[in-house]
């Protein structure tokens, strides 16, 4: 049957909502937003009771931001990261403790945004049951093999990538909600690298859709300048202008596609990794992946090959899932894509691609419901898609603890002042880090503590030092007041038995340690062999006092103990 442009156009973008009914819309999609904001935290309850940094957010972000070496229009990778690096700005005015927590909070409150908007009555031309809609929302939120995904900065761009997708397929009713989301669109596009593979779509937009094609027409041009001056202004190896090409990986990316999705969906990354990914059954991921995918999503387009809009949309979605795929490869693999098969943690790169096959799915079941001999069948699918996530859902390992708060105390004696915190700080995941100078601050206060020693029971006096005459033996230097200390310089000379267990240590004392079993470190102190030495210890911590045990028969003469510690003394907040 012949089709006009108009009908091509609603069966792609679908019609203009009605106006009514927004107070209403507005709480209902809110309440989703908050459903959908409980899932991720019950995926990943750490990010908030236990902030910590994954990768860019602490070694890029935050530290760029902190130490003032960037803007919130740097590029990082070949493109901008506006929503991360504004994030960092405004994060930059509280103290340094709650970052992680305010980096965590930003992207809970945009992923649940990004995934609740699929449940709008924009989107009813491609799932016509709210119902269904809402279900689609909450499978975002569920999705299995998004660890690495979950709550934080680096990753938000696969939500904002999914909600500009969703952006891309429906109308406004108005010019200011239009002008409003398009403005939200553009915060997006900057912060999400993969953007581009939606000027496409706007493209054929401003082909078939008459309304505002203007807008249309300048979406397309954003898309065009914003790619060109990636390439100009701040190429980089992982650039975009390197995605171009290479035709042979074409097929590579659609094995790839096929297997990771349709088995992280249908099977779940717990079974998919068990069955496939360890063993000598590698080889069969792609063509049980092929299988799976035929006999879901091929045999419904078969099914309602008379109904012109779902072989549309199907087009569509075809080209997210494939095209985002194949852009990542680009973008991350300089030869093959099979590298990603035993990476789990490479899902994120099949994010929209897993959304989309969702919406599919059940854009599939919504329009065979009443279908007599599909329904129980899509319908099967349907708690299959929802087992699945279910099974899921706890998959999400915690991060580690690098114990933030010692560290943010520490930079908190260099905030401000254009100087670098002396050591490296473990973020997750390791080995990564936020670097550090190596080297003692300018302007450090020296504190000498010669003559502070307290000598405990067991030590005796000999000659100019001190002889551990019993099982416990130890001197001991209170602090004045506690400090925060950098370093502590130690010139003696000891001699012990070696190999007594344990052997002579500096021992820091922290009664203020946020962590529960940070209160005291122990530093080992070898044997010098009748010869004077100089160590440096580092400390890098709050320090209230500080000892040094001796085991039985040992000798120690000191020389002299100094203490770097900080003019500032800033405490934690």
């Amino acid at each position: 049957m012949p089709f006009s442009k108009d009908d091509l156009a609603n069966d792609l973008f679908g019609t203009v909502p009605p106006k009514t009914g927004w107070a209403n819309l507005l709480v209902r999609f809110l309440a989703l937003a908050l459903a959908t904001s409980l899932l991720l935290i019950l995926r990943r309850p750490d990010a908030v009771w236990a902030p910590q940094f994954w990768a860019e957010d602490g070694q890029v972000f935050f530290a760029q931001q902190f130490y003032h070496e960037a803007t919130i229009f740097s590029p990082y990778a070949g493109y901008l990261h506006l929503i991360p690096r504004t994030t960092a700005w405004l994060a930059d005015y509280f103290p340094v403790l709650w970052a992680p927590l305010i980096y965590n909070l930003c992207a809970l409150l945009l992923a649940s945004f990004c995934c609740a908007w699929i449940s709008l009555p924009h989107f009813s031309h491609l799932v016509s049951g709210s119902r269904l809609r809402v279900l689609v929302a909450l499978l975002l939120a569920m999705m299995p093999a998004a660890s690495t995904v979950l709550l934080n900065l680096t990753n938000l761009q696969w939500y904002l990538l999914v909600w500009c997708a969703l952006f891309c397929l429906q109308k406004f009713s108005t010019l200011k909600g239009l002008i409003s989301a398009t403005v939200v669109y553009v915060l997006f596009v900057l912060s999400a690298g993969l953007a581009s593979i939606l000027a496409p779509i706007w493209l054929l937009r401003a082909i078939v859709l008459k309304e505002r094609r203007i807008h249309s027409i300048a979406m397309l041009l954003f898309h065009a300048g914003y790619l060109a001056a990636t390439q100009i202004y701040f190429p980089q190896k992982h650039g975009l202008a390197n995605a171009l090409g290479r035709p042979n990986l074409i097929v590579e990316t659609v094995k790839l596609a096929i297997s990771r999705i349709a088995l992280t969906v249908l099977l779940g990354p717990k079974l998919m990794n068990s069955i496939f990914l360890k063993g000598p059954n590698l080889h069969l991921i792609f063509p049980v992946g092929a299988i799976i995918l035929a006999a879901t999503w091929g045999l419904l387009i078969w099914r309602m090959q008379a109904r012109r809009n779902y072989f549309l949309h199907s087009l569509v979605f075809g080209y997210l899932i494939f095209g985002s795929v194949y852009l990542s490869v680009r973008l991350r693999v300089p030869t093959v894509a099979d590298i990603f098969y035993f990476d789990i943690a490479s899902s994120r790169y099949f994010f929209l691609g897993t959304a989309f096959f969702y919406l599919a799915l059940v854009e599939s079941i919504d329009r065979l419901r009443t279908d007599r001999r599909f329904k129980y069948r899509t319908g099967g699918l349907l708690v299959v898609l929802g087992l699945v996530a279910a099974d899921n859902i706890f998959v999400a390992p915690l991060f580690e603890d690098t114990n933030w708060p010692r560290w943010a105390l520490g930079l908190e004696q260099v905030r401000g002042t254009g100087l670098r915190f002396p050591a490296d700080i473990p973020i997750n995941p390791r080995p990564w880090v936020i670097t550090g100078s190596h080297e003692l601050p300018k302007g450090v206060q020296m504190i000498r503590m010669d003559s502070a020693c307290r000598p405990g029971a067991g030590l005796q006096k000999a000659g100019s030092g001190w002889r551990a005459a019993g099982e416990v033996a130890f001197l001991a230097f209170p602090m004045p007041q506690p400090k925060y200390i950098y370093a502590i310089s130690l010139v003696y000379n000891l001699n012990t038995n070696e190999s007594t267990s344990p052997g002579a240590r500096l021992v820091l004392i922290n009664h203020a340690a946020s962590k529960p079993g940070a209160e005291s470190r122990f530093e080992p102190l070898a044997g010098t062999n009748k010869g004077t030495v100089k160590k440096i210890i580092w400390v890098l911590d709050r320090l209230d006092q500080f000892q040094i045990q001796l085991p039985r028969g040992s000798e120690l003469e000191l020389t002299e103990i100094i203490l770097y510690a900080s003019p500032r003394n800033l405490e934690i907040h």
